[in-house]
């Protein structure tokens, strides 16, 4: 964590969330950081993990839109419960149906990415309703 900031990645996804934010509409950047966190959960990173690694770059959205923002990183944080390949949850339902653990991940893809679009939906309208 310490390191990544000097680095060239960081760089790289700063301008993206920046232009992003600044130049883009808020359901879109909703959806970048949405995507960046369940990106990261089928990798096998922990939400708060990914939720640590993009912080620097969410600072200005947290600033302006706290309860939106508050609502996306725990409802997405929430939501890769069911998708991450080392998460208890899918083992666990693995074992209980004697089932390969990346064919039930597999399966709630789709019901996760639903309950994504869901959860940025509401948080795109929190934003606009609570400013």
């Amino acid at each position: 964590m310490e390191v990544f900031p000097y680095t060239i990645w960081f760089d790289y996804m700063n301008s993206l969330f920046v232009f992003t934010y600044t130049e883009g509409v808020l359901i879109v950047f909703y959806l970048l950081v949405a995507v960046c966190i369940f990106s990261l959960a089928l990798v096998g990173f922990h939400p708060l993990i990914s939720i640590a690694l993009i912080s620097p770059f969410l600072t200005e959205a947290i600033a302006h839109h706290p309860y939106g923002m508050s609502i996306l990183l725990i409802g997405v944080g929430m939501g890769t419960v069911m998708i991450g390949p080392f998460n208890v949850t899918p083992t666990i339902l693995a074992m209980q149906l004697q089932a390969n653990p990346y064919s039930i991940i597999r399966r709630n893809l789709v019901f996760a990415s639903c309950y994504f679009l869901f959860i940025v939906i509401i948080a795109t309208l929190f934003s606009y309703w609570l400013r």
